[in-house]
């Protein structure tokens, strides 16, 4: 309600009681769609008033304030045919949004917050346009197109509000309310109706005379109090800012309200606020978006390995064929498909190997046993740590969804910012100044740049799948565990000395299980050659075109 007809229409007497007989001495933009003008006192012109216009489609608004920080850069100047002018008067037009300064030589700024077309206009004393703010459809030197709205906004009588109402169109009283009084706009229809203690999308047709009578005097009445009413107020729920009104507003559920002496100061801070609400918003949505969306991407994981995940059963029975075959070893011959052997009076296939003898045979399927046991444990193993995370993630996903204000959004990334880094999320980003916290080991090597590690087979993955270039180079011991190390590319400038590869290849080796060894081989590839298997278990990747630098453990000095 910052744009209402109402709020307007006490600015704009407030403005002329103020501004009467005060000079435009500058006028300019340093925010999209932002007209700000400045008008001192002739007599005392240390004192000054700047008033401000919002046009943007979404966010029109008009206020006043003593004090305005002009930018040293991105400022423009505008409408220099008006400096210099002397104020006559600031009116209101009697049906619309349109605020108008007049000059005294005759000529007119028109501050017009008329939704998407709002627009800030200069017309001569002859009404034709001299300079506009937004020059979207404007033909300079034409005459002003006028307003097109003819029904006053302010009513002087109930006979005249039940008239109106009778005359309007619309099927519902909500309807029929807005037709009558467009300065109302949808919030004061909604109160209206309330007041009258009769639902917004009541049928018209379906009111009786009470009713009526209601509604009218409901009309009348809140009319009166928008008139009278300079205070201003805005409602809260749960610290974040729901409206702002002239009047109280008792269709809404506030649980609370701040009122104001002055409509000017009441809009400037329901505009910060809403700023400050709408970044909020940003900030919660751009962290819940990727926790969302690594929540599903689990799941969709989970889903994969439990369908595909060996039966213990099929381990159990590669064993079993595995005994019986080795009890009737000696009928078993080499270059035969399979063997029937008795099994307590049932006849038991099985296959065999033909390039294999009967005792490879059995050894086969033991071993195809205790791969098939093995592998089954492994993504267990694995099912349970993505199960767990996943719950975190959705722990912390359903928390956030609750969260309804700029202020629980700051505790919820301080009680849980190590969490989220960990999860490889950089937090709510409020603080643009700081660094974003890096979720692995960070060192420095020669030349600046910067080499990370993973500190588990999670973390691992983390670094290699989503924190690694392209034109990185990736590093791990060969032929053991071990942290996944990445020298990074753009930390620092040119391009990495062998002296910091092989520092890297240090740290590598240092966070291996060859740590105690004098000499480790480091595999080394670009981040384009690394590749995490569909499947495969936390750290488990594969590389192609690698190269094996020999690399003493050690951490660069003065690293632990």
């Amino acid at each position: 309600m910052i744009a209402n007809y109402y709020t307007l229409w006490h600015i704009a007497k407030h403005l002329d009681r103020l501004l009467s007989g005060w000079t435009l001495t500058e006028a300019f933009t340093q925010h999209k769609c932002e007209f700000v003008f400045r008008f001192n006192d002739p007599e005392e012109h240390a004192s000054e008033t700047f008033v401000i216009a919002g046009c943007l489609p979404s966010k029109n608004f008009l206020f006043a304030r003593r004090e305005f920080h002009r930018a040293k850069k991105n400022t423009v100047n505008l409408f220099s045919a008006a400096l210099g002018k002397n104020v006559a008067s600031v009116r209101m037009h009697a049906a619309d949004r349109e605020a108008t300064f007049a000059f005294t030589d005759g000529s007119r700024m028109l501050v017009r917050l008329f939704g998407s077309s709002a627009n800030v206009l200069l017309v001569d004393p002859h009404d034709s346009l001299i300079d506009a703010f937004l020059r979207k459809n404007i033909l300079l030197g034409m005459p002003l197109e006028q307003s097109t709205r003819f029904l006053p906004a302010l009513v002087e009588s109930m006979s005249e509000v039940s008239d109106r109402l009778q005359s309007a169109e619309g099927t519902t009283l909500s309807q029929r309310l807005r037709m009558a009084f467009p300065s109302l706009g949808g919030v004061l229809a909604k109160e209206v109706a309330h007041r009258a203690a009769i639902p917004a999308d009541r049928a018209w047709n379906e009111l009786v005379e009470a009713e009526l009578l209601r509604v009218s005097d409901a009309v009348y009445g809140l009319m009166n109090e928008l008139r009278s009413s300079a205070r201003a107020r805005i409602l809260f729920a749960d610290n974040t800012p729901l409206e702002f009104s002239l009047v109280p507003l008792r269709y809404l559920r506030a649980d609370r309200e701040e009122v104001f002496d002055s409509p000017h100061d009441g809009v400037r801070t329901f505009l910060r606020l809403e700023s400050k609400s709408d970044s909020f918003l940003k900030q919660k949505s751009e962290l819940l978006a990727p926790l969302r969306s690594e929540r599903e991407r689990l799941e969709r994981t989970l889903g994969k390995i439990s369908s595909g995940l060996p039966m213990a059963s099929l381990a159990a029975e590669y064993e079993r064929l595995g005994k019986l075959l080795q009890r009737n070893i000696h009928l078993a011959q080499k270059g035969s498909s399979s063997l029937s052997v008795d099994e307590n009076g049932s006849t038991v296939e099985i296959a065999l190997d033909v390039h294999l003898n009967p005792a490879k045979n059995v050894e086969r399927y033991f071993e195809k046993a205790r791969k098939t046991r093995t592998s089954t444990e492994e993504q267990g193993s694995r099912a349970e740590k993505l199960r767990a995370s996943a719950i975190q993630i959705a722990q912390l996903e359903e928390e956030l969804e609750s969260v309804v204000s700029a202020e629980e959004h700051e505790r919820f990334v301080a009680a849980h910012g190590g969490m989220l880094a960990t999860l490889g999320f950089e937090g709510s980003g409020s603080d643009k100044k700081s660094e974003p916290r890096i979720p692995f080991r960070v060192f420095t090597v020669h030349g600046g740049f910067q080499a990370w590690a993973g500190k588990s087979g999670e973390n691992n993955d983390l670094l290699s799948t989503r924190f690694t270039a392209k034109t990185d180079f990736w590093f791990h011991a060969r032929g053991v565990g071990g942290s996944h190390v990445v020298l990074k590319v753009g930390t620092a400038k040119g391009a990495p000395s062998k002296r910091a590869i092989q520092q890297t290849a240090s740290i590598a080796a240092y966070y291996s299980k060859m740590k105690k060894a004098s000499m480790v081989p480091v595999a080394m590839c670009e981040g384009k050659y690394v590749r995490k298997p569909r499947g495969a278990s936390p750290g488990t990747v594969t590389i192609e075109r690698e190269t094996v630098v020999y690399a003493e453990p050690a951490l660069p000095e003065g690293e632990v």
